[in-house]
């Protein structure tokens, strides 16, 4: 399942992943001192299932990694090993977690520093709250399959039919991610007919 669009992630383009022994451990929670600054993490599943950022309260920053980006919106995606979960769901819940914190500036793993997390974070959820609507709309009339629908949304880099095959994974697990929280919203319906799974709306 690895070489499939909708596979587990493995390495960058398309590589094995590689594995390491991390040095410590951390939970929700907890916290790292050193020279006068206090890491707390903060979980943050979304983007990754055990995504976390990173709180200094005595400097209000919040490392946010990979959860809360400047310009672009992270990919969300949902795969084949990530039956019964809802990505999604998790990353929206985490954007509400983080923007609570009393945060001066957010520094993320990409781009450029965030002045205001508390409204990046809601234009990340409005973003979504659009995308959620134009995914049902692309479900359109009877079954769609996953593909269809991500044929059918728009992609700020181009159609989807022109992706090389790591783009149209992750844009395919992003589209997956978006109608398994229709799905939970009981504003589509899955139907699995063994081989191939459709989606249709509930009206």
């Amino acid at each position: 399942p690895a070489a499939t669009p909708t596979g587990p992630q493995g390495g960058r383009n398309g590589a094995p992943p590689s594995f390491f022994e991390p040095d410590i451990k951390l939970q929700d929670g907890e916290v790292v001192e050193f020279d006068g600054w206090a890491l707390r993490a903060v979980w943050t599943p979304g983007h990754t299932p055990g995504h976390m950022c990173m709180y200094e309260p005595n400097h209000k920053l919040m490392f946010t990694g990979d959860h809360v980006l400047p310009y672009i919106s992270p990919n969300v995606s949902l795969h084949a090993d990530q039956e019964g979960s809802s990505p999604l769901s998790d990353f929206r819940n985490s954007l509400k977690k983080v923007a609570d914190f009393d945060t001066w500036r957010a520094l993320p793993a990409h781009e450029f520093t965030i002045a205001d997390l508390r409204a990046r974070c809601n234009i990340l959820l409005h973003h979504h709250d659009d995308r959620l609507e134009e995914v049902r709309d692309a479900v359109g009339d009877g079954l769609a399959s996953g593909r269809d629908v991500s044929q059918r949304v728009k992609w700020n880099t181009g159609p989807f039919d022109d992706f090389n095959i790591f783009m149209k994974r992750s844009a395919l697990g992003e589209t997956l991610a978006h109608l398994r929280y229709l799905e939970d919203e009981q504003r589509v319906r899955r139907i699995d007919e063994g081989e191939r799974i459709y989606w249709e709306i509930v009206r």
